[in-house]
């Protein structure tokens, strides 16, 4: 019987309610080389080449995941300054102690990505972002003790 594989690009179109149709030119002609990289593998099973068809889909799935967030405002808005009052840069006081924040619903940072994880063992580098109230993110991250390394466009326990 044979493994099932979930591929990262098919997780994208699935994430963002899309099909290989909607996307622009540049990014369905990446298709042709994962249907390569893909039939080499099923041709011959070897974990080489199931690597390599999965960077191919990895790359296909941020390629993806850049397209869609292409046109989205950025998600920090510029403070605009208050007349007559001096610009004074200090951290707001509700800012996140070591750049983490709580859910609303009390539930800790460490809890949320924890449950996340147990779903399939990896989470998507733009949940952790959100989930952390975080622009950018090191390919090495430790929340409230519990370190994740990133690879491709997974974070996954170190």
């Amino acid at each position: 019987m044979e493994q099932q594989i979930t591929w990262a690009h098919q997780e994208a179109l699935t994430d963002n309610n899309l099909t290989k149709e909607d996307l622009p030119s540049n990014i369905k002609q990446k298709f042709g080389m994962f249907a390569m990289k893909e039939g080499a593998y099923r041709k011959n099973p070897t974990q080489k080449n199931l690597d390599a068809a999965k960077v191919q889909s990895v790359k296909i799935a941020d390629m993806i995941q850049d397209w869609v967030e292409k046109d989205l405002p950025d998600e920090t808005p510029t403070p605009q300054p208050i007349e007559n009052q001096p610009i004074v840069n200090q951290p707001p006081t509700d800012a996140p102690i070591n750049g983490l924040k709580e859910e609303s619903d009390g539930t800790s940072l460490k809890d949320t990505i924890t449950r996340l994880l147990q779903k399939d063992g990896k989470i998507y580098h733009d949940d952790l972002k959100k989930i952390m109230g975080k622009r950018n993110l090191e390919d090495k991250v430790e929340v409230e003790g519990m370190v994740l390394e990133r690879s491709w466009a997974f974070y996954y326990p170190a």
